[in-house]
């Protein structure tokens, strides 16, 4: 579809393409270049997996050692011996035995918390370490220790690590453990950032989600920069997946949090043009993921719709799985509610309709499809929860959009959508 966007002073108009993903004035097209997508298409909206998938995801387990306010895992906790070692040596050899390793770019150790799986996580070191490879994991760090840290930075593989933080609204969010504030933690944190000469690379990043209660996302920047102004800052829109974190999504506090989006843009791009520091790290909403540089640079490429998921569910190259060997949709998921088949059975096995990859076309209505990427499949567009979350994302993204355009065409007067055309998205 094509959507107009007229800026409040009625003095320039121009065309978005959520199709090609372009931007248009008078019927002249900006993009520079087209991109084949052909071999990606080829790999999404699917419900089977292939057997040398490029991402391997592996849940360890899905105990925590904190109970956050809005988690989709608390209440799936497991009893299992943590520091059980049978269960992952059978599955290393049954994963060898079914899987073709030859493609794979990155494997991501999924918890719970998964530095509770240490030991686990040991044995999948020693057993599928490469450099080929990256590795992956996602902890809220409360547990980290020095010795953590060196066994990390001693693989073959580079890693990527996310903390997960809320920033301000940590304590209230996540509770009173906070690894910036735990000594051993911090000392391990610290000794993670520093410099690790002839060895892999360690990228240190935050994964901080975006709520009703903590929409700040400029003050929230300001905080982790003063943490350390290396720290990569990764912001992810809290979404509902039951009656429980309902409350959480961005709601009442849309306006102020649209505001706030704005003028982290705006200040890293003036101080982009003016060669001034900006008072705030690389983070997703400029620098990377879908931010404002990204997006900017995007509109130059004619790219048919990516007609996926973001998270990778429908990707057949992505494969995750427990260690029973259980096939999941989703590495946030258990094997009772969306087990779909397991490695001995992959060929054959199909995500079950749970998984609804086939009833987001009224996604297509809507501007903003193209960075939303249709939310969560495990969600159903008549659900209040993906109602809610669509709102949510709709505002966040809509924002970012229109932002992105009025700098990047340099317009002194905002874009903004035609009201006219409001009516158009019917979620």
């Amino acid at each position: 579809m094509i959507f107009t966007f007229q800026t409040e002073d009625g003095s320039q108009e121009i065309q978005y393409s959520t199709e090609f993903h372009i931007l248009m004035s008078n019927g002249k097209e900006f993009f520079k270049e087209e991109v084949d997508v052909s071999e990606h298409h080829a790999h999404v909206m699917q419900r089977g997996k292939l057997r040398n998938p490029k991402v391997l995801r592996i849940q360890l387990g899905q105990k925590c050692n904190m109970a956050c306010s809005y988690c989709l895992q608390d209440p799936l906790g497991d009893k299992e011996d943590l520091n059980a070692t049978n269960e992952v040596s059978a599955f290393i050899a049954k994963l060898k035995a079914t899987i073709d390793f030859s493609d794979l770019e990155r494997i991501e150790l999924w918890g719970g918390e998964p530095l509770l799986y240490w030991r686990k996580i040991q044995i999948i070191l020693e057993e599928l370490d490469s450099k080929d490879v990256t590795w992956s994991m996602v902890t809220n760090a409360t547990k980290l220790k020095c010795r953590h840290v060196g066994e990390i930075r001693n693989t073959k593989g580079d890693w990527n690590i996310a903390i997960s933080h809320d920033g301000l609204g940590h304590a209230e969010l996540r509770g009173k453990e906070d690894p910036f504030k735990i000594e051993s933690a911090k000392r391990a944190f610290d000794l993670l950032m520093s410099p690790n000469p002839e060895k892999n690379s360690v990228s240190v990043s935050i994964n901080s989600m975006i709520s009703e209660n903590n929409w700040d996302v400029y003050s929230n920047l300001k905080y982790f920069h003063a943490i350390n102004p290396n720290l990569l800052v990764n912001f992810e829109l809290l979404s509902a997946y039951d009656d429980s974190s309902m409350s959480h999504v961005l709601d009442k506090n849309m306006i102020k949090h649209m505001d706030s989006l704005e003028r982290v843009i705006k200040e890293a791009s003036f101080a982009q043009i003016s060669g001034k520091p900006a008072p705030f790290g690389n983070n997703s909403l400029v620098h990377f993921s879908m931010g404002f540089y990204p997006l900017l640079k995007s509109f130059q490429v004619k790219n048919t719709a990516p007609d996926h998921y973001g998270c990778g569910v429908d990707n057949d190259q992505v494969l995750s799985t427990d260690l029973k060997g259980v096939l999941l949709p989703c590495q946030n998921t258990s094997a009772a509610d969306f087990g779909f088949g397991t490695l001995d059975t992959i060929d054959a096995s199909k995500m079950t309709e749970k998984v609804q990859l086939t009833d987001k076309s009224k996604c297509e209505s809507c501007p903003v499809v193209r960075l939303c990427k249709r939310g969560c499949p495990l969600n159903s567009t008549d659900s209040s929860y993906f109602k809610k979350n669509c709102s949510a994302r709709y505002g966040h993204y809509m924002q970012l959009l229109q932002t992105t355009m009025t700098l990047g065409l340099q317009q002194s007067s905002p874009f903004r959508l035609k009201r006219e055309e409001l009516s158009v998205r019917n979620i």
